[in-house]
């Protein structure tokens, strides 16, 4: 930054102006009172203001944007400087406070980082399991990954390995007692959108069963937010229950429309 210069202006902008020839380059808008201080963070590439507005912003050069704005006082913010090494911001305000601004941009990349990481890790655990149908541990790590989708695939091979024996609903049900409060509420949030589907209505359903007939009807309305989210998914039941009694009804006429044909032979 040793060919501009950066200046703070009661007209509530901050500019940039080239030392070769004396143009502004650049206009900064955003406080809602007039600008006080600037600085040059380290790299020369941001910008760091205070105001009259008790606000503090962080500038990128380069785009015109303001990247961050700091709530930092109650009053007019006079003072404003960086550490030697910059990874430190002082401010000093009209409300008779210092405040020191630490930069943790490495820290929140690295947790960032660390996140994806594992997130990677677990779902290509979730994949091995799906592959070799271990499907209780899969259930566990895509509801740790809150994946409503992979949840479903899950629950629905559950209930299709156990099809042929009828025995889809009982495995709902020993899984059902042995969820905690919080994986309860938040397998039902998932029912509740799922049942907003036809398609995905059975799957819903067989769960919502497995839960009622698991866990006593008290229990469940003692708990917070469950009420509701039985209260939502009671109407579209409803209407697949009226879809499926308009089918059954409709088979009747296909079953007249047989018996007739085999009666003119």
């Amino acid at each position: 930054h040793d060919r501009v210069l950066a200046t703070a202006s009661g007209d509530r902008t901050l500019k940039l102006w080239s030392i070769a020839d004396c143009s502004c380059v650049r206009t900064f808008q955003g406080h809602m009172a007039g600008v006080l201080r600037v600085r040059f963070l380290v790299t020369g590439l941001q910008l760091v203001s205070s105001g009259s507005d008790g606000l503090i912003k962080l500038w990128t050069i380069r785009t015109n944007e303001c990247e961050s704005t700091i709530d930092a006082h109650n009053d007019k913010v006079w003072a404003l400087d960086l550490s030697p090494c910059g990874t430190a911001l002082f401010s000093g305000g009209a409300d008779s406070k210092i405040a020191v601004w630490r930069d943790t941009t490495k820290e929140k990349d690295d947790a960032m980082r660390e996140a994806e990481e594992k997130n990677i890790l677990m779902e290509q655990k979730l994949s091995n399991h799906l592959r070799h149908k271990q499907y209780e541990e899969a259930l566990d790590i895509a509801l740790e990954l809150d994946k409503p989708n992979q949840v479903l695939r899950v629950l629905t091979e559950i209930v299709e390995k156990d099809a042929k024996s009828n025995k889809g609903l009982e495995t709902l049900q020993r899984h059902a007692v042995n969820w905690p409060l919080n994986r309860l509420t938040q397998i039902l949030r998932y029912c509740r959108e799922w049942n907003t589907r036809a398609r995905n209505s059975h799957i819903a359903m067989l769960v919502v069963k497995a839960v009622v007939t698991k866990i006593p009807a008290a229990k469940l309305a003692s708990y917070e937010g469950i009420p509701e989210i039985f209260a939502c998914i009671a109407p579209y039941a409803e209407r697949h229950f009226d879809r499926l009694d308009g089918l059954v009804g409709s088979s009747y006429l296909l079953d007249f429309t047989l018996f007739s044909m085999g009666s003119l032979h």
